[in-house]
């Protein structure tokens, strides 16, 4: 039987029945409404720009929600 990690990120990953991991079949983009707020989400189709794609997936490590200064005291360490 393959090894499940015990960490709360890996649960999308492991098959709810069974257990065993599973791999991604497709990516969606969610976008947000500038006006009302709206959340939609759109799949990703293989004539999109990957690069572009790659720019939106790599947002969030670029500018973080939290000061990185203060990692250490969020985080409790």
């Amino acid at each position: 039987m393959e090894k499940t990690f015990p960490f709360p990120w890996t649960d999308s990953f492991t098959c709810k029945v069974c257990g065993r991991l599973v791999t991604p079949e497709g990516a969606a983009i969610v976008h947000r409404c500038t006006r009302c707020g709206t959340l939609r989400s759109n799949r990703t189709a293989a004539d999109d720009n990957p690069m572009k794609l790659m720019s939106i997936a790599l947002k969030p490590l670029a500018n973080p929600p939290f000061p990185l200064e203060r990692i250490r005291e969020l985080a409790g360490l």
